[in-house]
């Protein structure tokens, strides 16, 4: 019904493990001199991991090659999905977001994927929005967002009512709300690391990483982008500071209630989600 609003949810998956972007994109971003026997024999995870000297770094500007081509080609179909919108008449009239829920790590910190920590490259994701009238064309937002800042935004963009009970969330729409002093990044459910649950306090100068095995650490972003030297040995008040406050978070959920719900699926996205991983 062209008279009614829609509500579209497009879930790409072309940037996800094992990275196989089709032609052109599988060789458009690999180093240069790179042969097929190269890309076919670049082993598992752990393979790349346990190898040490030219081999390692070989074997990371390749995998990274790949990435980019599938973020390439995935850039290609989300264009095509604008275009289309644009022929149709609706890109004018429809508020479109692109972002991700993570990112991979290609070698930094010692690991690939996306499972275990709360790095940068994993949490940091891209969040664009489009829509004419609302947010001007190029601007680029320093201040922190969270990816739950999208369901105040697209509710107010629609003209909804706002969720009813307190959130911790906010509209980005311009001069809505300002940023809140910290954002607050979990890991509670790992698949590896001995079942070590993290959280994440981070400031847009400061990230503190809680880790339930008692190994804390805390970076200065501006100084130090890749988190490569922890703080936490040396500035035991900051620590504090930022223990104390993830507890107050914490508590400010006391009280809360969710009425959890079974959600019912017919048998062919149980298979798919099965094939995702996302089930058993």
């Amino acid at each position: 019904d062209r008279e009614r609003p829609f509500f579209a949810f497009v879930n790409y998956m072309e940037a996800h493990e094992r990275y196989s972007p089709p032609r052109p994109w599988d060789r458009r971003f690999l180093p240069p001199g790179t042969t097929r026997v190269q890309v076919a024999g670049l082993g598992s995870k752990g393979e790349i991991l346990a190898s040490t000297g030219r081999r390692r770094s070989s074997s990371l500007a390749v995998l990274t090659g790949l990435y980019d081509g599938t973020i390439g080609y995935l850039d290609a179909r989300i264009g095509e999905l604008l275009e289309d919108l644009r022929a149709s008449g609706d890109l004018e009239d429809t508020v479109v977001v692109v972002t991700a829920d993570h990112g991979d790590s290609l070698g930094e910190h010692g690991y690939l994927g996306h499972r275990l920590y709360l790095y940068e490259e994993l949490v940091r994701v891209p969040l664009i929005v489009n829509h004419p009238g609302t947010f001007p064309a190029g601007t680029v937002v320093e201040e922190q967002a969270e990816l739950g800042d999208l369901f105040p935004t697209l509710l107010e963009l629609a003209g909804a009512a706002p969720a009813a009970g307190a959130t911790p969330f906010r509209s980005l729409l311009p001069g809505a709300a300002p940023a809140p002093p910290y954002a607050v990044l979990e890991n509670t459910a790992p698949k590896a690391l001995d079942l070590v649950q993290m959280r994440a306090l981070r400031t847009p100068h400061r990230k503190f990483i809680w880790r339930s095995d008692g190994r804390h650490q805390l970076f200065d972003l501006e100084l130090d982008p890749g988190e490569e030297h922890d703080l936490s040995p040396s500035a035991p008040d900051v620590v504090e500071s930022m223990l104390t406050t993830l507890d107050d978070w914490e508590r400010s959920f006391a009280g809360t209630t969710l009425q959890p719900a079974e959600a019912a699926y017919d048998e062919a996205t149980l298979e798919r989600l099965r094939g995702l991983g996302y089930i058993g």
